[in-house]
């Protein structure tokens, strides 16, 4: 846990997320500084939490050391960005955790509300959910910052993570990438949340289109840096837009809606269009969406087949003529 260094938890979270006070009890948040803090070292790895972790209980974490090297000086301020950019994400969903906990009270004798009727109003449950749907979206935003971080600086534990590796085997290795086939608001994080299923429909739908030998060629291509010609960049962008297609509709039938970016669950607004559109995503909107992709997907698909076939077709040279020689024992014209 990278929090409560010198008894200053519950102040630290205020400095965060400016709603949980600095005289409040550090413990009554403890566990799910702790159960939050498991769920972004599986985003991260556990790698790069405990490079923090040291570094946050270190005595360089207050301040440099009086003889400290000009390049001690540098390393020790990327460390406190890093630790500043950890906690963010982390407070950030345990208190949207600890204050719907607490819209009841549990007390020994049962659950209750407590309200002081003369100066407050018990709120409607739409300004719950919008509140919740804002405090989520930071958090997620907060995820992005970190992972936005760790790609800028290019920390060694964060390239080495699982979630990171996972992008060297796809055609699809970036958020920029995948945003400019199928917009996900430039969201780091929903993208490595993608990067599994892109791996997966990579896997068992394009490599049967490809063919074993012009998929491992191909990709180790893609990975080394040499697409270079017209026809090897027409055949990355058909597939790109495939894999990109096909995961957002795996994810469509997959994730909960809470976890997409604000922009694409409004498109699951606007494909139920009618009288509700207005309304919150439900599974009968977001059925219909999948339904929409799946087709373009399913084009995207028969478009990289088509290329394939047309590049084949290529490399099959005929002979117009045959090759007349006076040993063959006959001539044509």
């Amino acid at each position: 846990m990278i929090f409560n260094k010198n008894e200053k938890g519950a102040q630290e979270i205020r400095n965060i997320t400016g709603m949980y006070y600095g005289n409040n009890d550090f413990d009554r948040i403890r566990t799910n500084i702790l159960l939050e803090t498991k769920n972004i070292c599986k985003t991260v790895g556990n790698a790069v939490f405990e490079r923090a972790k040291t570094f946050y209980f270190s005595a360089n974490f207050e301040a440099d050391a009086q003889n400290a090297t000009q390049a001690q000086i540098e390393q020790n301020a990327l460390n406190r960005a890093l630790v500043s950019n950890l906690q963010m994400p982390i407070a950030l969903f345990a208190c949207y955790h600890y204050k719907q906990e607490n819209i009841i009270s549990h007390e020994d004798d049962g659950a209750r509300v407590k309200i002081d009727n003369d100066h407050e109003k018990l709120p409607w449950e739409w300004m719950y959910d919008r509140d919740d749907a804002a405090f989520l979206r930071k958090a997620y935003a907060a995820v992005d910052l970190l992972i936005d971080f760790l790609e800028e600086k290019q920390i060694a534990e964060w390239i080495d993570s699982p979630r990171r590796v996972v992008l060297r085997s796809i055609f699809i290795s970036t958020a920029q990438e995948f945003n400019a086939v199928f917009p996900i608001d430039h969201s780091h994080r929903f993208f490595y949340e993608l990067a599994p299923f892109i791996e997966e429909n990579q896997q068992l739908l394009l490599a049967p289109a490809l063919g074993c030998e012009l998929y491992d060629e191909f990709l180790t291509k893609y990975q080394q840096n040499q697409i270079t010609t017209a026809q090897d960049k027409r055949i990355l962008t058909l597939i790109q837009r495939f894999l990109a297609l096909q995961t957002i509709e795996t994810a469509c039938l997959r994730f909960a809606i809470s976890v997409f970016p604000e922009g694409i669950a409004q498109r699951f607004l606007a494909s139920s269009g009618g009288r509700h559109a207005s309304n919150a995503p439900n599974d009968e909107s977001i059925r219909k969406y999948a339904t929409l992709i799946a087709k373009q997907a399913e084009s995207a698909l028969n478009d990289v087949k088509m290329a394939v076939k047309n590049l084949r077709a290529a490399d099959i040279n005929y002979p117009l003529l045959p090759n007349n020689k006076a040993s063959n024992g006959f001539f044509r014209t």
